[in-house]
């Protein structure tokens, strides 16, 4: 069985992914066809800063390890396939992976173990060669710190490294557009050292030369790892949250899938399960768990259709955390003069000095027509009489997403909003006033902004501090004081009222079905 799918992959820039097909049901309320439904999750906490990892495209795509526990002393080579669309042409693709020759498959701790690496990568600057030490790295792991678990992460170094994968079609030649057939290891080289507690990091992994080249190409998306190590416990709502999260992005929300397809060939799920019945008993506690942690809003299976809904609000809390951890990370080679002009302007304009440097790393043309253009936008809602709660994270993200054209006097801070129904759905479920998304987003988020800054600005300044002061407390009691503690004090202190006006705007907002029926009214 293999799954057709719509797919720009490798080849194109990296944030433009491989996309689903389908979309959101026509019907507000999404009743169960064959009686297995979600139903929406709870809220996250946005202020919460979390861990973020990356994550390579065709690893969230295709396993190099095998859930069952038995099956990981096989030698037989593993294999997997699906089929996408790549402009209008059919693209069979092929992975196939080799085990080690005597310790066999990876399993999932092992992929536990390289998403932990890839969360040290990202803090290390997309780094080939990534430093650790192994306490460290097991406390990542969520791991007894004790010689038994130290053996067994060498293990799984040892599994990884020697795991070997024959990709066809599955990585692209962005030079020539086309795809390619390859061989391909992960882990080059590997070292632990017996470091003390506290003790220098003097382990390391260097990247194979093509997992390096997909950091660099940036063929790689950001991951929740908060999300994925302290909220998810089964291996299959781990890989199925990044096999998703791979494809979900800040345009679309819904993906149909074929039940089999996503099982069988990227889930790792065994194929003696012949039946949907027993396929789904094995997906459906995962998806239950993925609507009831907050990431999906909620799942239909219909037939051997899977419709899966992502909660639009789900990324608010990586997307707060990165211009604070990006702090961390070097910012590259030196740029032209003309880049240094525009890191100066972002600087100016409140992105915080190492955030511009890295942001300014890139000294190409497209990169500096999207800062160029997200500076000229930030400008022109100042000029019309905007304000801004944080126009340094605002600017960051019209880079990330792409500024429009012209200024709109809508814009604010990026969100992942609601996606408009699509032209071909009937006429009655489409609104009045159809606007492109990013106008309802940033047109959302504006109304928010204004509210949390009226009431930020109308409290009185005694109760102001004494707000401030228990934000600072709880932020700095929370799981992630280690993080806090770590920014500079006036990065943690302006982050501190960010919050607080977001708490007072969610306060005092109004639903967002009702803002937009009065924002279609009155455009």
């Amino acid at each position: 069985m293999t799954k057709s799918r719509e797919s720009k992959s490798a080849i194109s820039v990296a944030s433009d992914r491989s996309s689903g097909t389908g979309g959101r049901s026509h019907s507000s309320k999404r009743s169960a066809v064959g009686g297995l439904a979600g139903r929406i999750g709870h809220d996250r906490n946005a202020s919460d800063l979390v861990r973020v990892a990356f994550d390579e495209f065709n690893l969230a795509t295709f396993p190099i390890s095998v859930l069952d526990k038995k099956a990981q002393s096989s030698k037989e080579p593993l294999q997997f396939n699906d089929t996408i669309t790549w402009n209008g042409e059919r693209v069979d693709r092929m992975w196939k992976v080799f085990p080690h020759p005597e310790k066999g498959f990876p399993g999932p701790i092992d992929d536990d173990v390289m998403m932990a690496l890839l969360e040290l990568t990202r803090e290390q600057g997309g780094s080939k060669r990534v430093f650790f030490s192994r306490y460290d790295l097991l406390k990542r792991l969520g791991w007894p710190i004790n010689a038994t678990y130290y053996t067994r992460l060498e293990t799984s170094f040892k599994k990884l490294a020697a795991v070997r994968v024959e990709a066809i079609n599955a990585f692209g030649d962005r030079a020539r557009k086309r795809f390619v057939n390859m061989g391909l290891t992960f882990i080059q080289e590997w070292k632990l050292n017996s470091e003390t507690r506290g003790g220098e990091k003097s382990s390391y992994i260097l990247w194979s030369d093509r997992i390096a080249d997909s950091i660099n190409q940036e063929l790689t998306r950001y991951l929740d790892a908060t999300f994925y190590f302290e909220e998810l416990t089964s291996a299959i709502e781990r890989r199925l949250f990044r096999y998703l999260d791979n494809y979900f992005d800040n345009k679309q929300f819904s993906l149909v899938l074929n039940v089999r397809d996503l099982s069988h060939e990227h889930l790792g799920v065994s194929r003696q399960y012949k039946y949907i019945s027993q396929v789904m008993q094995r997906l459906e506690p995962a998806l239950n768990t993925l609507v009831e942690k907050g990431y999906l809003e909620s799942w239909l299976l219909s037939g051997e259709n899977l419709y899966v809904y992502k909660r639009p609000d789900f990324g608010a809390r990586l997307q707060l955390a990165l211009p604070f951890l990006a702090a961390c990370e070097p910012a590259g080679p030196d740029a032209s003069s003309d880049i240094r002009v525009l890191e100066r302007l972002l600087v100016e304009r409140g992105v915080v000095a190492p955030v511009a440097a890295r942001l300014c790393s890139d000294d190409s043309a497209d990169q500096r027509d999207r800062i160029d253009r997200a500076i000229r936008y930030l400008d022109g809602e100042l000029a019309a009489g905007k304000r801004f709660a944080n126009p340094g994270g605002f600017l960051v993200s019209l880079i990330g997403r792409g500024a429009p054209e012209a200024p709109s006097r809508r814009a604010t801070v990026a969100r992942q909003g609601p996606e408009l129904p699509s032209s071909n759905q009937p006429a009655a479920s489409v609104p009045k006033a159809a606007r492109p998304s990013y106008e309802i987003e940033y047109a959302y988020q504006s109304y928010l902004n204004e509210l949390g800054l009226r009431s930020y600005e109308g409290t009185p300044p005694e109760e102001l501090e004494a707000l401030v002061a228990a934000k600072r407390r709880e932020l700095l009691s929370s799981k992630h004081e280690k993080t806090f503690r770590k920014m500079p004090e006036q990065a943690f202190d302006e982050h501190v009222r960010y919050v607080i006006r977001k708490d007072m705007a969610a306060a005092r907002a109004v639903p967002f079905e009702v803002w937009l029926g009065k924002w279609n009214q009155n455009a």
